[in-house]
């Protein structure tokens, strides 16, 4: 499971990155996966997730990447929350500003 290293109310989220992540969490049930992640992320950055299997990992990468919802905190793209934003809302920012590579076959 991904946690954070620090205190949440001790972690800086920089509102003027491209990504950032506030006390993220997710939960499959009560399986928690994510616990407290925060990230900032600025623009032409270069980033990479590494860490063992079943660490979070791919539940990250899904989030980031607006496939999956947190189960809470929150995720700011472009400083724009996407909490509000519905599917649709969704759908378009993924056809306009990610691009995915899945290791399976997938169709979105």
């Amino acid at each position: 499971m991904v946690k954070a290293r620090r205190p949440a109310d001790q972690m800086t989220v920089d509102p003027k990155s491209v990504i950032a992540l506030d006390n993220i969490s997710k939960s499959y049930g009560s399986v928690a996966v994510l616990d407290g992640v925060s990230l900032s992320v600025p623009g032409a950055a270069y980033v990479a997730l590494c860490g063992a299997s079943g660490a979070g990992k791919t539940t990250l990468l899904g989030i980031l990447g607006l496939l999956e919802a947190p189960t809470s905190g929150d995720y700011r793209f472009r400083g724009e929350s996407t909490r509000a934003l519905g599917d649709r809302q969704l759908a378009e920012l993924r056809n306009r500003a990610f691009g995915f590579v899945f290791q399976q076959f997938s169709l979105i």
